[in-house]
């Protein structure tokens, strides 16, 4: 019998299929059995968010104030697709970025979407736009793993920082492709439903350093719906009707990534 001895070094193109295959695996059989998405209503507390004045109501609005209500009409659109919706608040209730991303990992989101208003020192600049979170930052993926060795199992069971690094871009990888995807299913059903009805423009999708993206770990986007500091373009915002076509418009494009992720598990 030849002395063949066994390498305790693992590849690293078989390690991270191993771990590309585990993921995917573990995200589809979510998908199979329950969908949890999150939505997070920017700001709260004495974090108010941008603010403006509306003559018509003679009276200041808040960021933190709108983006709640969007939330709850997207809950009431998703959860009439039988998807289960979890608000990070429901009230006016300040909470620290890995507060909200815990969220995430306490329910075993699928999802996990951020509600915001934009705001610029232009007040003729308008439109809606879609953030992923940007793959290209050595501070993201030191904060991934920071957060993620102290809740993730996965860290837990692997101690070398070189297989933990490893993991870290594997994470990365994933949920931005992932995100990406989401953003294009959302951004078109957006962009031919309530945005062309009311006239708002669809500014697009891109990649950005937000930190509650990082943490979440997970496929997720931060939705800046609108810019506040626009004056006829914060007058659509507050509108019902609006409002509730925006969420219709969101779910459906939640309900075709769902659908479209158990179709073809390879695009994670």
């Amino acid at each position: 019998m030849s002395d063949r001895r066994l390498s305790t070094r693992t590849p690293r193109k078989r390690v991270s299929r191993y771990f590309g295959l585990l993921f995917a695996f573990i995200f589809s059989s979510s998908l199979s059995f329950a969908r949890v998405v999150i939505l997070d209503p920017g700001h709260g507390g004495e974090d108010s968010g941008a603010s403006a004045f509306f003559p018509s109501l003679n009276k200041k609005l808040l960021e933190k104030d709108i983006v709640l209500v969007y939330a709850e009409f997207l809950k009431k659109a998703l959860e009439e697709k039988n998807i289960k919706v979890i608000l990070t608040r429901q009230e006016d209730l300040f909470l620290s970025l890995q507060q909200r991303a815990a969220l995430s990992h306490y329910w075993k989101a699928d999802l996990f979407l951020s509600l915001h208003l934009n705001s610029s020192e232009d007040p003729k600049i308008g439109g809606l736009e879609l953030f992923y979170l940007t793959p290209n930052s050595k501070e993201v993926r030191e904060k991934i793993q920071k957060e993620a060795i102290s809740g993730n199992s996965l860290y837990k069971k692997t101690p070398n920082p070189s297989l933990n690094s490893l993991l870290t871009e594997i994470i990365l990888e994933h949920s931005v492709l992932s995100s990406k995807f989401l953003a294009s299913k959302i951004g078109s059903t957006l962009e031919v439903g309530p945005l062309k009805e009311f006239g708002v423009t669809f500014r697009g999708i891109g990649p950005e350093l937000f930190y509650v993206l990082a943490f979440t770990q997970r496929p997720s986007l931060l939705i800046e719906i609108g810019f506040f500091s626009n004056p006829e373009e914060r007058e659509k915002l507050l509108l019902p009707e609006f409002q509730e076509q925006w969420a219709k418009a969101v779910a459906q494009g939640i309900e075709l990534f769902f659908e479209e992720k158990v179709q073809d598990i390879s695009l994670l």
